[in-house]
């Protein structure tokens, strides 16, 4: 598996929230000895971040991850199950949004 992370900043007009979109590519690729067939069901899991204060919401954005996660639970891991064939390869696309006030640092 190969992971690619890009991210983008901007700053939301009189409100001067900051919003950060995160776009993680995973390239995924079933490697098999000669003569095996049939898929096989790859468990990819993707941790987001969880916010524990209201100056910052996270937001995954569903409409644009490919495929769409089967399950996110409480504590910010993304699942897929992802059937691969012999020799396939893959690509699935995570992407979230952290938005935070203008008196939040560090994101």
């Amino acid at each position: 598996m190969v992971r690619h992370a890009e991210e983008s900043r901007d700053t939301a007009g009189l409100t001067q929230r900051t919003v950060v979109t995160r776009t993680v590519r995973l390239h995924l690729s079933r490697f098999s000895p000669p003569g095996e067939e049939g898929e096989r069901v790859i468990a990819l899991r993707e941790r987001i971040p969880v916010s524990e204060v209201s100056a910052v919401e996270v937001r995954l954005r569903k409409e644009a991850c490919s495929p769409a996660p089967d399950a996110v639970d409480d504590e910010g891991v993304v699942r897929w199950d992802v059937p691969l064939p012999p020799g396939g390869r893959r690509t699935v696309t995570l992407v979230y949004e952290l938005t935070a006030t203008s008196k939040v640092a560090g994101i």
